[in-house]
């Protein structure tokens, strides 16, 4: 079973590999999609990242809050709920 994990707040200027190496401190990160704009290529603040469940609940636990590139960041479960993705707020 995988977790879905929804980061919310990013700075424009973070990249999939600043994210990477902030999550894979507390587990495998199995897969990562940072939202960016066709035109720029920067973050469009959003991104999800898939973890082992126990990885994921320590990921959240540690990172909700932190701050990245000056900003602070959300870190929410990612709740499957009749074929909508809604974060666990």
């Amino acid at each position: 079973m995988i977790k879905t994990i929804f980061v919310s707040n990013l700075s424009p200027e973070v990249d999939e590999e600043q994210i990477r190496e902030l999550f894979k401190q507390y587990g495998e990160v199995k897969s990562l999609n940072l939202i960016t704009h066709q035109k720029t290529g920067k973050s469009k603040g959003i991104c999800f990242v898939e973890m082992n469940p126990d990885d994921a609940d320590d990921a959240i636990k540690a990172l909700d809050g932190r701050e990245l590139e000056g900003r602070e960041i959300y870190v929410r479960l990612l709740k499957e709920e009749e074929g909508k993705n809604t974060a666990e707020l």
